[in-house]
């Protein structure tokens, strides 16, 4: 007997909820597969007359520089959680010595930068957030003496 998995892309309205489009993928598709596609093909659906698509909002697996070109190009707001990657480390890493980070709570600091990464056309703004992650109980007695440690 052969499973068939599928791959389903859905977009709708933020507050709402209504589903402004819908499409089913064959199981060979990645979940980022075709999706420029998929945002051109939802983006005809609408009306501009009476539908203004302020932005949109990706997870990570859709970090894509050609994405982004299309959405500046249809002047389309857009936020997307970027990959921890080689280069993107080495950018808060650059923050971190610069000090650029700056408190917005009390384990939470942000830092901004405008930079290309290796291979695009132009540089876009990142915002890091960095957050200060409590020491690490080794028993009742006794908590690990290591710097403080920080996720992005």
């Amino acid at each position: 007997m052969m499973v068939l998995h599928n791959e389903v892309k859905v977009a709708f309205i933020s507050g709402t909820g209504e589903v402004v489009y819908s499409k089913l993928y064959d199981g060979k598709t990645a979940s980022n597969g075709q999706f420029l596609e998929f945002i051109k093909e939802t983006l005809a659906k609408l009306d501009p007359k009476h539908i203004t698509v302020q932005g949109i909002r990706v997870d990570r697996g859709f970090f894509d520089e050609k994405l982004f070109a299309y959405l500046e190009s249809q002047q389309i707001e857009y936020i997307c959680n970027a990959k921890m990657t080689a280069n993107v480390r080495k950018i808060a890493e650059y923050l971190e010595q610069n000090s650029d980070f700056q408190p917005i709570s009390s384990h939470d600091s942000a830092a901004e930068i405008r930079v290309p990464l290796s291979k695009w056309e132009k540089a876009r703004r990142f915002i890091f957030i960095r957050e200060t992650l409590e020491p690490k109980v080794k028993n009742e007695k006794q908590f690990c003496l290591d710097l403080p440690a920080c996720e992005y």
